[in-house]
């Protein structure tokens, strides 16, 4: 089967092989995609924590942002 196309949705992201080795999340912003891969090490590369997300028991997702 052959992956739907959402219209007139500008960005997205995915994520494959989460916490695998060879994880992948590709972006997409517009018409242009930025892909991203995992390193050798956890935790490898900058950037500061941002906030949490809770996966509830009927499957929707809470993001709760850092306090400043």
């Amino acid at each position: 089967m052959a992956p739907r196309r959402a219209k007139g949705r500008a960005s997205f992201g995915r994520c494959r092989n989460s916490g695998e080795e060879n994880m992948t999340i590709t972006i997409r912003n517009g018409e242009k995609l930025k892909r991203y891969t995992s390193g050798d090490r956890i935790g490898e590369g900058g950037g500061i924590k941002a906030g949490t997300t809770y996966r509830l028991p009927e499957g929707n997702l809470v993001y709760i942002p850092e306090s400043e």
